[in-house]
């Protein structure tokens, strides 16, 4: 049984770059070398023989990077128990991960390409591991196989669209970060595919322990999920930018974080919002961020909040107002950049801001009265036009930048 034409193309292509410029060494197949830090090939040209030599190497002493492209992982594996971090990329062949039990003291898996729906028929047996990574594989559904395992605490589920569910993982799990991001969907393997990724989260909350969410490019979700445990620290819903196709992120409204009290970092990024729809009161973040945010023209909500560490907000092309309507919300920074506001005097209603920076896509800018500025004991105002104006310790001062 031979290469597909594709992974031998990859391979070769693999080799070329590498030999032409600084990396890794290409991937080579055990008959001709053992990798050498790079990846090791196993395909039906293989002498398995060979697998056991490799324990005889120092740089595989704890650590495998291997291309199989047979039906099973070889059975000379059985037995590698000093195999902690094992990186598996799978050719077409290979239909089942059932052999991974092979490396029963993994502490890191990373497995990419597979082809199948179902990794194993019954639960793995890999009750030291602590991180797994899954990536690029596009007919994937579940990773229930993995839900019994204790001692996991980071899982990253990358490009695997077909995902339905994220599984109820056993009663005292230890995870602490996860990272689901759908990347292009089935578009990274069908330009023209219309399927999007369905994705059923409601399992999280059996996450107890659960500390960082990073959700990106789900355009199946309209709103800040509400069934993350409570344990959330940081939060992170991120798009592709908003571009009126197939797939953007579009966000309801963002109401949904007045269920986590003890988060501490909100991010949003390249997708669109339409209000912000929610009250915060009792309720402090250290860092909430917006970056490439569409369709949102009022954040006057956000100072609903009792405290904000830091609010950056960049470029926000919609945004019209932020009309504080709490005005002793305390607020260490706020940083706007590339929003093109003219009129700023609002911002000035609200008291509790200590320091208010806004850069970039100020074209004409309208001085506030200042009475009102007196309340802000740091500003910075830099206009496209080539001013800065800025108070630092109670002192104003104004800088014209010279045109070449």
């Amino acid at each position: 049984m031979k290469l597909t034409r594709s992974l031998s193309l990859f391979i070769c292509f693999v080799a070329f770059n590498s030999y032409s410029q600084p990396g890794p060494p290409p991937p080579m197949n055990l008959n001709v070398g053992h990798g050498i830090g790079g990846g090791i090939i196993i395909d039906s040209t293989t002498d398995l023989r060979l697998i056991e030599n490799l324990r005889n190497y120092h740089q595989f002493s704890s650590s495998l990077y291997l291309i199989i492209n047979l039906p099973d992982i070889p059975e000379e594996f059985q037995g590698f128990t000093e195999i902690q971090d094992l990186r598996l990329v799978c050719g077409k062949e290979l239909r089942s991960l059932e052999k991974l039990n092979y490396f029963p003291n993994l502490h890191s898996l990373y497995i990419g390409n597979f082809t199948g729906e179902q990794l194993n028929k019954a639960p793995f047996k890999l009750d030291s591991l602590s991180l797994i990574r899954i990536w690029s594989c596009r007919n994937l559904k579940s990773i229930d196989e993995f839900k019994e395992l204790q001692k996991v605490t980071k899982i990253e589920i990358l490009e695997c669209p077909s995902l339905t569910h994220f599984p109820k993982w056993a009663e005292g799990n230890q995870i602490r970060y996860l990272d689901l991001n759908n990347g292009q969907g089935f578009r990274q393997w069908d330009n023209n595919s219309k399927e999007i990724a369905r994705l059923d989260i409601s399992n999280l909350k059996h996450l107890t322990k659960l500390e960082e969410f990073r959700l990106m490019n789900y355009s199946c979700f309209d709103e800040v999920p509400d069934c993350l445990p409570q344990s959330v620290i940081k939060l992170s819903v991120m798009g592709k930018g908003y571009r009126e196709g197939l797939d953007n992120v579009i966000l309801k409204n963002i109401r949904n974080l007045n269920l986590y009290p003890n988060l501490k970092e909100v991010e949003f990024f390249g997708l669109a919002i339409r209000e912000i729809g929610g009250d915060f009161k009792g309720l402090s973040l250290n860092q909430l961020r917006f970056h490439s945010i569409f369709d949102l023209s009022d954040i006057s909500d956000l100072f609903t909040y009792d405290s904000l560490g830091i609010l950056q907000i960049n470029y926000c092309p919609t945004l019209k107002y932020a009309q504080p309507t709490e005005t002793d919300c305390i607020l260490n920074r706020l940083e706007m950049e590339s929003v093109n506001l003219q009129d700023i005097s609002f911002l000035f209603q609200c008291t509790g801001i200590r320091e208010l920076r806004l850069t970039e896509g100020l074209i004409e800018m309208i001085i506030p009265d200042p009475e009102r500025m007196k309340a802000i004991p740091n500003v910075l105002l830099y206009s496209n036009g080539g001013y800065h104006l800025y108070k630092e310790n109670g002192v104003w001062s104004i800088w014209k930048m010279e045109r070449e």
